[in-house]
């Protein structure tokens, strides 16, 4: 079935657009009563309701009522999926009813399953041949419609049939499902089966990859399977809307030393010219700072003299962490020019450190 489907912009909408389908955050927020707000945050003034019918028009949903949920409808008066009758909708799939039809609202019987957590359901669907990569007249796949505001034994089990039938999907809150389920299993039958993983984005430009090393504490398994993928190194010196890379927000040594082996480069600058030194100094991680100064790619010498306010020298001190200070101010890669020696030497008075650091600083080589 052939549809246009609707891009919002996110000025029309707010923060957030795009990680969820928006009929998805219609449903949650309306029908199920849970909070949408962390996906997609709406501008004064703009419902759910009003985009959500205004895409129904663009992509022509016969008899669906403006001011309803696309998930109200069946594809019976009974309503077996909503109600959770897997035994009901078996019977009507035996007398003939295709497995792969819409429902009034345009969407497919399988994705109407998923969203109403009706896993026996969705196992009654998959046995007679519903297709999970089907979209109807709406632009999300049945996988797009896993939430992590559905129980998780439900979800986890709905997942895993999905997949194991070729299921892909193309929406950020899918992917941070997997991220949470920290399954190296499920990234690697998501691969197997082709999801357009480098073409998604999350509302702050994030890709991928920039999510999994954001979430590595919670997807460490799954991100280490991320990181054997083909197209890593196409991804790992992406920026996103702050120009941050992976790289970047790398803060666990495992995670640098993988994305550095792939391409990532040490010394990129986001939109506050930083590069990821700048960012390991901010956030104090003391090994990642190691890692970093000492590898053979890292520019010392032009993170240093691009702008007086980003030096590396004016990031340790004004961290005031003696650790992070002692690597940076006295390794011997350090280098300084005399105006940021000076620039350098004001802050330690600012700060009021002690008196031995601006010694530290006079013995930095000039350059």
């Amino acid at each position: 079935m052939s549809a246009t489907y609707l891009d919002h912009e996110q000025a029309h909408l707010g923060q957030g657009i795009g990680n969820m389908p928006l009929e998805l955050c219609l449903h949650l927020t309306h029908c199920k009563r849970r909070p949408t707000r962390d996906e997609v945050q709406l501008n004064p003034g703009v419902t759910y309701f009003d985009l959500v019918n205004e895409q129904a028009r663009d992509i022509g949903v016969r008899g669906f009522i403006p001011g309803s949920c696309p998930f109200e409808y069946d594809f019976h008066p009974d309503k077996p999926i909503i109600n959770g009758r897997p035994d009901l909708l078996d019977r009507h799939l035996q007398a003939g009813l295709d497995p792969n039809s819409l429902t009034q609202g345009g969407i497919t019987l399988l994705s109407l399953a998923v969203a109403q957590e009706q896993l026996e359901c969705v196992r009654v669907l998959i046995h007679h041949g519903a297709h999970p990569n089907n979209r109807g007249r709406w632009r999300a796949r049945s996988l797009d419609y896993v939430s992590l505001l559905y129980a998780n034994n439900i979800a986890g089990e709905m997942v895993r049939t999905l997949l194991v039938n070729g299921a892909i999907f193309r929406y950020p809150s899918a992917f941070s499902w997997f991220t949470r389920a920290n399954s190296r299993r499920h990234m690697e039958r998501i691969i197997t089966n082709g999801a357009p993983l480098a073409d998604i984005r999350y509302s702050n430009g994030d890709t991928v990859l920039h999510y999994a090393v954001r979430t590595y504490t919670e997807g460490r398994l799954f991100l280490d399977a991320l990181l054997e993928a083909d197209y890593v190194p196409e991804l790992v010196n992406v920026g996103n809307e702050d120009m941050d890379t992976p790289v970047h927000l790398a803060q666990h040594v495992p995670v640098l030393r993988k994305l550095l082996s792939v391409g990532g480069s040490p010394n990129t600058v986001n939109i506050r010219y930083e590069t990821p030194l700048h960012m390991a100094i901010t956030n104090a991680r003391h090994n990642v700072i190691q890692m970093l100064i000492e590898h053979p790619r890292t520019d010392i010498r032009r993170a240093q003299t691009r702008r007086r306010e980003v030096t590396l020298t004016a990031y340790a001190i004004q961290s005031r962490n003696r650790n992070v200070m002692g690597v940076i101010l006295r390794h011997r890669r350090m280098v300084i020019t005399e105006p940021d020696r000076r620039h350098a030497l004001e802050l330690l008075r600012t700060e009021r450190l002690p008196q031995g650091w601006e010694d530290t600083v006079r013995a930095i080589p000039g350059v």
